[in-house]
Parts: C-alpha cells; sequence; structure tokens
C-alpha cells in the first residue's frame, strides 16, 4: 500500500511512537535500525562515533593551544592592529612634511644628519609602541574567550 505511513504492532505510527519518546522521526528510524544489528555492528558504530569524537576534541585542543602558543591571533585585533600602524605611518608623513623643514632650517649639512637620525628614531619608536600596545591588547582577548577551555585543556594534558 503506497502512501500509507507503516504501524507497529499498537497500531501507531512511527511520527507517533517517535513524538511519545520525546525524539525526532529521524532518531526514532536510526534506533529501529539500531535495534535490527547485530551486537558486534552496534558496538562497532559506537566505537567509530567515540573514535570520531577523540578526533574532533583533539583537533579542538590543539587550534587551542597553537592559539595559546600565538601562533594565532584573532582576526579583528590583527585588522587593528594594523589600523594603528597605519595611522602612526600617517602621522609619520605628516610630520616629515610639517615639522622636518622647520628643524632643518639654516643647518649645515652636519646638523641636518643629526636631526634626521633624531627624528626618524623617535617615529621608529612610536610605530613600535604602537604594534606592541595593539598586540598586547589582542593577546588578552585570546586568553579571556579560551581562559575556561584553556583549563579543561591544561588538566587533560597533566
Amino acid at each position: 500500500m503506497a502512501g500509507r505511513k507503516a504501524k507497529d504492532a499498537s497500531g501507531k505510527t512511527q511520527e507517533e511512537l517517535a513524538r511519545e519518546a520525546g525524539v525526532s522521526l529521524s532518531t526514532w528510524k536510526v534506533w529501529q535500525q539500531d535495534k535490527k544489528l547485530g551486537g558486534q555492528e552496534l558496538a562497532n558504530r559506537k566505537k567509530q562515533a567515540e573514535i570520531q569524537n577523540i578526533e574532533t576534541r583533539t583537533e579542538k585542543e590543539q587550534r587551542m593551544l597553537a592559539i595559546l602558543d600565538e601562533e594565532y591571533l584573532p582576526r579583528v585585533e590583527v585588522e587593528r592592529a594594523l589600523a594603528a600602524v597605519a595611522g602612526v605611518d600617517d602621522q609619520y608623513d605628516s610630520a616629515i612634511l610639517s615639522e622636518l623643514p622647520s628643524l632643518l632650517a639654516g643647518l649645515t649639512p652636519d646638523k641636518i644628519e643629526k636631526e634626521l637620525h633624531l627624528f626618524v628614531d623617535k617615529w621608529k619608536q612610536d610605530r613600535a609602541d604602537s604594534r606592541s600596545g595593539v598586540w598586547v591588547a589582542a593577546r588578552a582577548a585570546v586568553e579571556k574567550e579560551l581562559r575556561g577551555d584553556l583549563k579543561k585543556v591544561a588538566a587533560r594534558k597533566s
């Protein structure tokens, strides 16, 4: 009888039985298939599921450890760092055009070289400071986000 829903001995459809068990119809059907499997087949399926679960957890833990080892940083934090460095570079360009001419006006070549070294060193330090500050913030964001998971990983490793 095509189109009719299969009923079990109780006269209920599989949908009704699944609803009574509080599961979806697909879960109910898997349960029925499992009942038909022999003991060894069911044990093999359970072992495969456990292996997959362990592999998934291991992969997640490896990613978290890589983050701890600072191999990765959140994309948003990297973008902020690049924007901060670009901002300092823009300020440097402006300073070259606005401050440098007045600093060098009337100086001898030796004094110009000395002033240029001081000027360049100051801006190198400003760039380094802008990068390091953003990276420290990025690192703190990573640790805060993963603190709970990292404790679990560390507990498993010890």
